[in-house]
């Protein structure tokens, strides 16, 4: 029995039974197409789409036809696929597609190559797919490339291909079938067949010109062109005219002319030109709808809009004409509605851009065609251009008209902003400019009034529009102390300004300070001041580069003790790093002003751009001297504080000296006898300047040391002069004071005795001198005086002597005893014998003699008593002396001799 029987049977029975017996036949119908085996498809067929063309092909169109079926019936049909290149069976694409059921069993399916079809053959085949069972493949269908051996030509594919920006593009180039398979190309360098190379992805990021790319291989060749698909937005549609629709729309990127040709756009159907299409439609039929279509060879684009164009009324320009009616606060603008006479019963809004800004003022009417400006300025340029829009559905403003331009009427000018300022010796009145805001017109002229506030008699000065001071003739400002400006236009004449001259000393009547800057800036600070009745004045200049009419100022409310004041960095002109500045508070009153403050000070420091001036040397001896003065006051550019001094000589160290006090130009240095170069440098707190230099050489000096002797030996000459004239003068008193005359000197026998160890200094030397003395002249020195010795002492020692009377007179020495009073005394004989060695005779007296006979004993030093017995004949005497080289050893002979 086959399922079909069993399914019949179980039809058969009961409703509950019938039920039971359906569920089993659906499960044996599933049974039983599992058990049959698929179909492959049938009568496949490949062919290009479109088919063949010069440029290339990339779509394959596959048809089939579907096998027998087994009896089930789908909504969905499966198939695998597969393509291969024919010549390598290389795989490039496996797909499983699922197609919709067809009841004949016919079945189409379409693969795009990424490379021309033409470039080489490929092979499909396909198997029918349920679930996990398949049925066999079909046998390989192929489509022929350019790369069968029927085809002789080279060739590159594709051709003038068009394609997306940043869209890949593959060729591929078909060799001739007699090549030698020795190819080589930058650009083909894969090989899919044995004639034919492809090219990886080639992507541009922008589009070609008109005249496209170009790529090569061998002798062949093609061109293509890169674009962008049309990609147009904000299709908008209003009316204008109040009688028509116009739709305007914002394009896309553009492409340049060439394959891929201009965008195509149309709206509902009709052709429209590139942003704006004009529909002649009614604007009273409600809601309508806009379809917009833009079209090229790389792609189409769609967008929609929707509207009442009565909801949607975008005014068009006015023609604006010159102001009818024009004085110097206020102007009317007049203009025409060209060919819109819709616009006339039209209520609309309009508002007015003057001189680049947009009044904050709106004019409304019905068919406006006029507005008012007021609080204009005299003299003044203005532009002007109007836009209107709808009042009752207020859409967005219209066009601007075309810009026009007018000045405004003069008026009598602003008070002059008036000053002083005394420079120097002289006194200058000084105003400042008026502005165009100010002016109110053009000036021809300032009117000067001078005079004082006790006499009317005013002298008048008229100055031209260009000058700005006066300068006030010497002693005027004595008298004429009240001066009074006016400026002066078409319009009339201003109020006058006047300023009352103080009576300032040159440098002022306040000592002036230092200042200095801070960030741009120098904070001058005060104290309120009971003289100020109208504020305060700051004024300033540069203190060195004044020029006439150089000064600027600033009025100050009283309430304010503080003011900075800031350079003008725009114009480049206040406050200049490393230039000073002299900045003075004054106190307003109805009088004259009264100076408060004076100081002077640089916005920034700068090191000094000049030199010291009239730097030298001086040298006193080994000391040079060196000196100088400061650098020109135009020329600090910030405060000095001191100076550098750089010094030395070849091949010694460089030596510096720093002098912080800036008064000190005068400095001392003790060198050395070298050549020295010699540099002082100004220095400020931003450093020092340039240094000036000198080379002094350190020198003996002969030529002073020789003044120096002949000065200190004139003034020794003339100290010895005046001393000698004195003395001459005064020669008695200086010969008693200085040579008193000496008495005579004499021996006694006392003298002799107490004093014998005097004998003892006596030696050679003694003897020598008498020698030569008696040489010279034996006349005039007579021998020496022999004392002759007691007897009866000298007796007993002569006995007592261990030498006898025949010894020799050298030989007979004693030796005395220690105590010296125990000598014999010394008696003086009348006798005279010369002796070869005796003491030195005093030339000057004639020694004293006691005779012998008388034994006169000698009692002391008498110099008073002298003899007339100078001289006697000599007899035998003792004597004695001591030896040179033993003092203590003592010779007594029968004779002394003194």
């Amino acid at each position: 029995m086959n399922y079909s029987d069993l399914c019949s049977r179980c039809l058969c029975g009961s409703v509950m039974a019938r039920a039971c017996r359906w569920f089993l036949c659906a499960v044996l119908s599933v049974l039983i197409v599992q058990a049959q085996p698929l179909t492959a498809p049938e009568e496949l067929e490949v062919n290009p789409e479109g088919g063949w063309n010069f440029s290339g092909v990339w779509k394959m169109n596959i048809t089939w036809k579907n096998g027998v079926s087994n009896g089930i019936t789908r909504d969905k049909v499966t198939y695998d696929v597969r393509i291969f290149y024919t010549e390598q069976m290389k795989l490039v694409h496996s797909e499983t597609i699922e197609l919709n059921a067809n009841q004949m069993g016919h079945y189409k399916w379409t693969w795009t190559s990424p490379l021309p079809l033409q470039c080489t053959s490929h092979s499909v085949q396909l198997r029918y797919r349920d679930h996990d069972h398949t049925s066999a493949w079909t046998p390989l269908k192929t489509l022929p490339g350019k790369d069968i051996p029927d085809m002789k030509n080279e060739s590159v594919y594709p051709v003038n291909h068009i394609a997306l920006v940043s869209e890949g593009i593959r060729f591929c180039c078909i060799l001739k079938p007699e090549h030698d398979g020795q190819f080589t190309s930058s650009n083909f360098t894969i090989r899919i067949s044995n004639r034919t190379y492809i090219t990886n992805p080639i992507r541009h990021a922008l589009p070609s010109s008109a005249r496209g790319f170009d790529i090569t291989c061998d002798n062949e060749g093609s061109t293509y062109f890169i674009g962008y698909a049309p990609d147009d937005h904000n299709l908008t549609c209003e009316t204008r005219d109040l009688s028509s629709v116009e739709c305007s729309w914002i394009e896309g990127q553009q492409n340049d002319a060439g394959m891929i040709g201009p965008t195509k756009y149309s709206i509902n159907g009709r052709e429209c030109s590139p942003q704006l299409c004009v529909l002649n439609q009614t604007i009273d039929t409600g809601v309508m709808n806009w379809t917009l279509t833009a079209k090229n060879n790389l792609g189409t684009k769609i967008i929609f809009d929707a509207a009442d164009p009565k909801l949607r009324v975008h005014l068009k320009a006015p023609s604006l004409s010159s102001p009818t009616l024009l004085n110097a606060r206020n102007a009317r603008l007049d203009w025409k509605w060209d060919r819109l006479s819709n616009y006339n019963s039209f209520p609309m809004i309009c508002q007015v851009e003057r001189s680049g800004r947009i009044i904050n003022e709106t004019f409304e009417g019905t068919g406006l065609t006029s507005l008012f400006l007021a609080d204009l300025k005299p003299f003044t340029e203005y532009k002007a251009r109007v836009q209107c829009a709808s009042r009752e559905h207020f859409y967005k403003w219209g066009d601007w008209s075309n810009l026009i331009t007018f000045i405004t009427k003069e008026e009598i000018p602003e008070a002059v902003d008036v000053w002083m300022h005394v420079f120097g010796e002289q006194t200058y009145v000084v105003w400042n400019s008026l502005s165009a805001a100010q002016s109110h017109g053009t000036i021809t002229r300032y009117v000067l009034f001078m005079g004082n506030s006790t006499d009317r008699n005013e002298e008048r000065v008229t100055k031209s529009p260009t000058e700005f001071c006066h300068k006030l003739l010497a002693g005027s400002a004595k008298t004429h102390n009240v001066i009074s400006i006016s400026a002066e236009n078409s319009a009339g004449v201003s109020h006058p300004s006047s300023i009352t001259i103080p009576n300032l000393s040159p440098g002022g009547s306040v000592n002036t300070s230092r200042i200095k800057g801070n960030n741009g800036s120098f904070d001058m600070f005060w104290e309120p001041s009971p003289n100020s009745s109208c504020g305060y004045v700051l004024d300033w200049y540069p203190t060195y580069k004044a020029k006439q009419c150089s000064l600027k100022w600033r009025k100050i409310a009283s309430s304010s003790s503080k003011e900075n004041i800031y350079s003008d960095r725009v114009m480049d002109t206040d406050f200049k790093e490393g230039v000073k500045y002299t900045l003075s508070v004054y106190a307003c009153n109805l009088g004259a002003p009264h100076l408060l403050q004076r100081r002077e000070g640089y916005m920034v420091e700068q090191p000094p751009s000049g030199t010291v001036q009239n730097l030298s040397a001086v040298q006193e001896g080994l000391n040079i001297y060196l000196s100088w003065i400061n650098v020109h006051e135009e020329e600090h550019r910030g405060f000095i504080e001191g100076y550098n001094v750089y010094y030395g000589y070849d091949g010694g160290d460089a030596q510096k000296v720093v002098i912080s006090d800036p008064s000190i130009q005068r400095y001392k240095f003790s060198l050395q006898m070298e050549t020295y170069k010699f540099t002082v440098k100004a220095f400020t707190s931003a450093g020092e300047g340039p240094g000036s230099t000198i080379t002094v050489s350190v020198d003996p000096q002969f030529d002073l040391v020789i003044i120096n002797v002949v000065a200190a030996l004139a003034i020794m000459m003339f100290v010895f002069c005046v001393i000698a004239f004195l003395t001459y003068r005064n020669w008695k008193r200086v010969k008693t004071v200085l040579w008193p005359e000496v008495p005579k000197p004499m021996l006694s026998e006392e003298f002799l005795k107490n004093n014998v160890y005097q004998w003892q200094v006596m030696d050679q030397l003694l003897c020598e001198e008498n020698e030569v003395l008696k040489g010279k002249n034996p006349d005039r020195y007579p021998p020496l005086i022999v004392l002759e010795l007691q007897k009866e002492h000298h007796e007993p020692q002569a006995r007592n002597s261990p030498h006898t009377n025949d010894s020799p007179p050298s030989e007979n020495y004693q030796t005395p005893n220690s105590n010296p009073q125990s000598l014999p005394l010394i008696t003086v004989d009348l006798s005279y014998k010369e002796f070869p060695c005796p003491g030195i005779p005093n030339p000057t007296y004639n020694l004293p003699v006691v005779p012998a006979s008388d034994k006169v004993v000698a009692s002391g030093y008498r110099p008073q008593i002298q003899s007339d017995s100078s001289q006697h004949q000599p007899s035998d005497a003792h004597w004695w002396s001591h030896s040179p080289s033993n003092m203590s050893e003592m010779h007594y002979i029968d004779k002394l001799v003194i």
